[in-house]
């Protein structure tokens, strides 16, 4: 009975621990979910927010229409910035830009710099939004450079916040740390307590 219980209590907190984990989006896409950003984004008909960038040539402008929705009692806001794959693609975020608008045309947040988080929307609890992210491509590339852009994730990421006043934009992931690192570390605690006293009750 007691090892039933050590194993279901393992089972318990290997599940925590993949919770909190970052998901990929199905199929090889380029949109990455941090934390509990994939509990609010609906980008429809693709996994893709670009389309994976297909059929692009430089000076393009290309937009997806995204569903932004609020499923919880809390506040939320949700950002999204690009990354590279890896450290030979960085120049790639120096050529293109990117804008989000709300379904009346109005610019919620634009940037130069999508390395660094900017707001997608602020929802209440239960609230649904619909909003277009533009992303620009620079007219002085060369087209050889397109073919490269599969190259890029856009990582959605989101936090709470308390009342509209509060708008300290995180420069990278701002994602629920606060809840993820102390719930990982009583995980691995509470894992080798289990794992030293499944030792000492078998082999002492």
């Amino acid at each position: 009975m007691k090892k039933t219980i050590i194993i279901c209590t393992a089972a318990v907190i290997i599940g925590i621990l993949l919770t909190f984990t970052t998901v990929r989006a199905a199929g090889g896409s380029d949109v990455v979910f941090e934390g509990y950003s994939k509990n609010f984004i609906d980008i429809p008909h693709s996994n893709y927010l670009f389309g994976n960038f297909k059929n692009l040539y430089p000076g393009v402008s290309v937009s997806k229409k995204i569903s932004v929705h609020n499923p919880d009692k809390r506040n939320v806001r949700v950002y999204l910035r690009a990354r590279a794959v890896s450290s030979e693609y960085i120049y790639l975020l120096q050529n293109i830009s990117v804008s989000v608008t709300d379904s009346d045309g109005n610019v919620i947040s634009a940037s130069p710099n999508p390395a660094q988080n900017m707001l997608v929307c602020e929802l209440s609890g239960g609230e649904s939004r619909e909003v277009k992210i533009r992303l620009d491509i620079d007219k002085q590339n060369d087209i050889s450079i397109i073919s490269t852009f599969k190259k890029l994730d856009f990582i959605f990421s989101s936090e709470e916040f308390a009342s509209s006043s509060e708008s300290n934009i995180p420069d990278t992931d701002g994602s629920y740390n606060f809840i993820i690192f102390p719930v990982s570390g009583i995980a691995i605690i509470s894992s080798v307590i289990i794992i030293l006293s499944v030792r000492k009750k078998y082999y002492f």
